[in-house]
């Protein structure tokens, strides 16, 4: 299937997490009467920082999830051992992974690791959350989550690169189980040396590297121009699925659909995911001289799913046993441990709903 989907802003494909998590992913935890132990958020300098003024972030929090139709409180903690500052953190990458969470486990705790602060308005690195949320014996969270990066790139026998190897296995000793967006930066990992590039301070072999996708459903199919007019409308994706076709119908079976399109409901279009691919964030493009469309980068954003092959470690058993052998494309190829291990949607044609920057209303 084609990796390339146009960032649209189709809402009524727009969920709470809970029900992607449910309805596209089958998760089982999304219901609001199951238990579920304690979650930590690597959230580097930003922790529940507010705006001034704000109301409290247990106020904000329970706003949020009465909207997603949880009538209880939520439980929340924080550890900001070097404070926190709104002005200066990431709110919006806080009030998506707190939104996301509140959803689609709704019973869980949440604790919220802000590491070592500001100094000198330089950002904190997540190294320091996730050693603090590692080492948390007093509220003992079960996993940790972090969309955030170690963002420096290591030499791989640097006393640097030692220390991320050796934080990870702290966490697998401590019995956590770490969960590492792959983050936004497409196969580069934004290194402009025209390779194809893993983060060596991400791609430990003790933490689940998840990556992004998007999911079209078949309501936002007919208006993204990447499904429904590449290579053109009549012979496009969308006209083959629903036209039957055998080969067509065939790979989306291998990307996971299992409904036949063409015999879905019209008031069920919305609920059942024609295709999942590579996020990118992508625009569809007019030429008026040759009436030829073509795709660029959106001009107010470049991101793009990474993910490659970490050669300086072999390929785990898992991937091994599924059959696979990642190789890498650059010269020399080589195998190792292929990255993501697992990926979800994270955006194109459908945006979970979570809280603003501030807490006080709703984002996709």
């Amino acid at each position: 299937l084609s990796p390339l989907v146009q960032n649209g802003d189709y809402k009524e494909t727009n969920f709470y997490a809970g029900a992607i998590a449910r309805n596209f992913y089958n998760f089982p935890l999304a219901d609001h009467a199951v238990t579920t132990k304690t979650i930590g958020l690597v959230e580097p300098g930003i922790g529940t920082a507010l705006p001034d003024g704000s109301k409290s972030f247990q106020h904000l929090l329970d706003g949020f999830r009465e909207g997603a139709g949880i009538d209880t409180p939520g439980s929340y903690y924080l550890v900001a051992h070097g404070g926190q500052n709104y002005e200066l953190g990431n709110s919006g990458e806080r009030s998506l992974d707190i939104g996301v969470v509140a959803s689609a486990t709704p019973n869980s705790t949440i604790g919220l690791y802000a590491g070592s602060g500001f100094a000198d308005h330089a950002q904190s690195n997540s190294f320091t959350a996730f050693q603090s949320a590692f080492w948390d014996e007093v509220n003992d969270p079960s996993v940790i989550s972090s969309s955030f990066s170690i963002f420096p790139q290591s030499h791989p026998d640097s006393p640097f690169a030692s220390a991320v190897r050796e934080l990870f296995v702290d966490a697998a000793l401590m019995n956590r189980t770490v969960a590492f967006a792959t983050n936004d930066f497409g196969s580069s990992w934004s290194f402009g040396n025209g390779l194809a590039n893993v983060s060596s301070s991400s791609s430990s072999p003790f933490a689940l590297l998840v990556g992004g996708t998007s999911l079209t459903t078949l309501g936002a199919a007919p208006r993204d121009p990447t499904v429904s007019l590449q290579p053109s409308e009549a012979e496009s994706l969308y006209k083959r699925a629903m036209a039957n076709a055998p080969a067509t119908l065939w790979s989306l079976m291998r990307g996971g659909i299992r409904v036949l399109p063409s015999a879905v409901a019209p008031e069920d279009v919305h609920k059942v995911a024609l295709l999942e691919s590579v996020w990118n964030i992508l625009a569809n493009r007019h030429n008026d001289e040759t009436g030829e469309d073509f795709l660029l980068p959106a001009p107010w954003d470049l991101a793009a799913g990474d993910g490659g092959v970490d050669t300086s470690q072999p390929t785990p058993w898992y991937q091994t046993a599924f059959g696979l052998t990642p190789t890498s494309v650059n010269p020399g190829g080589g195998t190792g441990r292929g990255t993501p291990d697992v990926s979800a949607n994270a955006g194109g044609n459908m945006f979970y709903i979570t809280p603003t920057d501030d807490m006080t209303g709703l984002s996709w």
